[in-house]
């Protein structure tokens, strides 16, 4: 409610209705009471305006309610006019907390007015859905109503009642206007009907219940979504998925198919690897939906021979990955890359090869620095840093060793938190090409102090991290330049993701230093730099396409890594709420498998320990106090 002109103090939060926000309402701060009249700053548009406080009343603060005047409306044992007492307008309404809606408040809202429609049912019902669809979560909510803490999460009543309500909240607006208007008492019918079985339903064991297809869709549809789900799911859950999955199945549902095909493709919890069976429902699949990504998956198959007992066929792989390429499936994009590379199913193409990896190798590293768990830099990388090895595509041993090196350090940080079939194979394939590219070029032939080199790394560290902040100091025989992470800026970082092979090093550092003879100009201060490129002899350094300084003679970089080699304790757990395992600072004993509790900027979440391992401070994407941290061991 309004308050007198004595009561405002500066801090004070005023609300003022507005209509073309989200939430109805534009929320103000005051900062000064000065007479009649608050000066407030605008929580949203951070924009200072004046308020007349005697006007406030009239026209802004909301209007509260109390819980038990709110539950009679939604049950219709009074009317919009009774809850506002016939003199203000229903959206300045407030209930706080809002009322958790009950099933049987609806239920009981929409016999009164079935009982009514004799008299006027239409209008009663209009009155009503407007102010739900208008005041949902400012005096009730839909989702905290019952069923919503139900055991097992996916199978709660709203499940099916969530049509329920769309419909209630959408009344009349999607009905044909060609087609008469269904009469309002067998939409009341209609919607009793429902949740009178619904209910009916919930009242024996779970085992014993019936389920419709849509409800068993939404339950297998999380453990589709999230592996974090299945990671946290209990046996009765494993069993009813199973469940669910098999008879969908044989009504052919698509989303059980898949579901089905990707367990048998491999084996999980749920069900023994076997190829044959994941063939014929991937077949079917890919006939009913043409995803690329069940075409890749046939891609593999075929490539492995996995249902012809090891023997491949290569022409119906590279058939499936071009159609999986065609999708933009980056799998199916390197493994056309291998087919072509070794003459598989398709005439041997270095140069086609070549070009399919370049352009995935850009794609691939903008996913690993976006966060993108489930990048595919490594695989991208270790293919290129074979192919620079060979003698067929003119590549120097330096840069094979560049590409080992990022596909070392990206698949080692995606296995922290990920499980992917076939992961450690990548991982053996790495390390081996790793240990050929350092033989291949060796410390020794790498020179740090190689002008170009150096210019090289540059360019690599600013097209990949820019813009970024840079100084300059004046030494004693040569200048110092600074090249800092800045996350002030559009895409900017906290830290640089660095690869230096003279050094042998890749990793994540706040900042980067060379060193060179002179510079065209030392700025007073330091300046915003996102580009590098030689010109001239010189290497110029640019922003916004403008050039900021020339880096002249001999140019080097200090050694990398200094100072990085502190480690720290961290596990991947499955966290609520996230479809992916999330890395985590560690402070007590734990073992994988353990549930724990773990400090978020959202709050206090439960999860459970996957992997635990020690991580470098190079190899943190951000300071390590800003990840979330396991707390203590839990029960369950």
């Amino acid at each position: 409610m309004a308050k007198k002109n004595n009561e405002y103090r500066v801090g004070d939060i005023v609300s003022l209705l507005d209509p073309d926000s989200e939430e109805g309402y534009e929320y103000l701060e005051v900062l000064q009471v000065t007479g009649g009249q608050l000066l407030c700053l605008s929580l949203t548009t951070e924009e200072e305006t004046v308020l007349d406080i005697d006007e406030i009343y009239e026209r802004f603060d909301r209007i509260p309610v109390k819980e038990s005047e709110v539950r009679r409306f939604l049950r219709q044992e009074i009317g919009i006019s009774d809850l506002t007492g016939g003199q203000y307008p229903y959206e300045r309404l407030i209930c706080d907390p809002p009322v958790c809606f009950q099933v049987e408040d609806l239920l009981q809202a929409l016999r009164v007015l079935r009982a009514e429609k004799k008299k006027d049912a239409e209008s009663d019902l209009d009155s009503y859905l407007d102010v739900l669809s208008h005041l949902e979560s400012r005096l009730f909510r839909l989702e905290n109503g019952l069923g919503a803490k139900e055991e097992y999460p996916g199978l709660t009543i709203w499940e099916d009642l969530d049509d329920v309500c769309s419909e209630l909240m959408l009344y009349g607006c999607d009905q044909d206007p060609d087609e008469p208007p269904e009469p309002v008492y067998k939409t009341l019918d209609r919607w009793i009907g429902r949740i009178e079985s619904e209910l009916s339903s919930h009242s024996v064991p779970l085992e014993e219940r019936t389920f419709n297809e849509k409800q068993k869709v939404n339950f297998i549809s999380r453990f589709e979504i999230s592996e974090t789900e299945m990671d946290m799911a209990g046996p009765v859950e494993r069993q009813l998925y199973k469940r669910f999955v098999d008879e969908l199945c044989e009504i052919e549902n698509p989303v059980a198919m898949r579901a089905k095909a990707y367990g048998l493709y491999g084996g999980n919890a749920i069900y023994p690897c076997d190829w044959k069976e994941a063939e014929k429902l991937f077949l079917k699949l890919f006939e009913r939906t043409d995803d690329p990504f069940i075409a890749n998956t046939l891609g593999y198959l075929y490539y492995y021979g996995r249902c012809t007992d090891g023997t491949p066929d290569y022409g119906k792989a590279f058939y499936y990955y071009s159609a999986g390429a065609a999708g933009g499936v980056t799998e199916s994009l390197y493994k056309q890359a291998d087919l072509f590379r070794d003459g598989k199913g398709v005439p041997k193409n270095l140069r086609t090869c070549r070009k399919l990896l370049s352009g995935l190798y850009a794609e691939t590293m903008k996913d690993f620095l976006d966060g993108d768990p489930y990048n595919k830099l490594a695989d991208v990388a270790v293919r290129l840093a074979s192919l620079c090895l060979s003698n067929d595509t003119g590549w120097v041993p330096g840069e094979a060793y560049r590409y080992a090196l990022e596909a070392d350090f990206s698949i080692r940080a995606r296995r922290r938190i990920l499980d992917f079939i076939g992961d450690e194979s990548v991982e053996r394939r790495v390390r081996d090409t790793l240990s050929l590219a350092e033989k291949a070029c060796g410390f020794s032939d790498l020179d740090p102090d190689d002008t170009d080199a150096v210019g090289d790394r540059i360019c690599q560290t600013l097209s990949r991290n820019g813009p970024i902040s840079m100084e300059v100091r004046q030494l004693a025989h040569e200048v110092s330049i600074r090249l800092i992470a800045d996350s002030r800026y559009p895409r900017g970082f906290d830290k640089l993701f660095v690869t230096v092979p003279e050094f042998g090093f890749c990793g994540y550092l706040t900042e980067l230093t060379v060193y060179a003879d002179e510079v065209s100009a030392i700025p007073e201060t330091s300046m915003p730099v996102d580009n590098a490129r030689w010109e001239n002899g010189r290497l110029v350094l640019f922003y916004a396409d403008l050039p900021i300084l020339s880096l002249i003679g001999d140019i080097r970089l200090a050694r990398p890594g200094s100072g990085q080699e502190k480690t720290f304790e961290f596990a991947s757990v499955s966290m609520e709420g996230k479809a992916y395992r999330v890395l985590t600072r560690c402070s007590v004993e734990i073992r994988e498998g353990d549930s724990v509790r773990i400090s978020t900027e959202e709050g206090m979440k439960n999860g459970i320990v996957f992997r635990r391992f020690r991580m470098k401070k190079y190899e943190l994407s951000r300071p390590d106090k800003d990840y979330p941290q396991i707390l203590c061991r839990s029960e369950g």
